[in-house]
């Protein structure tokens, strides 16, 4: 059992990090992972850090950009099941976000051929 309790808690030690600060005697800012020396105790602050990790789960940059810069709509139909779901979850997949558009009637049909007709598209 006490085996099993170390084993649990050996992540949260590895984790929290211990991090310094101190004036030098040349009046310079010091940061390490390391104390100070014994000389150079001035202003001396111990910070505890919890994790260093960096979120990359989202959308790289570029893609952020592109997603505000272009806003992608995905135009389906109500007789489209299989091959639009595809689509969506490979959207959701990506974290990209969408708006869907449904074409039911033949006005949105046109609307639709106006928007994607390639004259008509303006480049910023």
């Amino acid at each position: 059992m006490l085996t099993l309790i170390a084993v649990l808690t050996l992540p949260l030690a590895a984790q929290a990090q211990a991090a310094y600060r101190w004036v030098g005697q040349d009046g310079k800012v010091h940061y390490s992972d390391q104390p100070p020396p014994p000389s150079e105790t001035r202003d001396v602050q111990q910070k505890k850090l919890r994790g260093s990790t960096v979120e990359t789960s989202g959308p790289s940059y570029s893609t952020q950009q592109a997603m505000r810069k272009f806003p992608l709509t995905l135009y389906t139909s109500d007789n489209c099941k299989e091959n639009c779901q595809i689509a969506r979850d490979f959207l959701n997949r990506r974290g990209v976000s969408f708006s869907e558009k449904v074409l039911r009637t033949p006005e949105d049909v046109v609307a639709f051929k106006q928007a994607t007709r390639l004259e008509e598209l303006v480049v910023p």
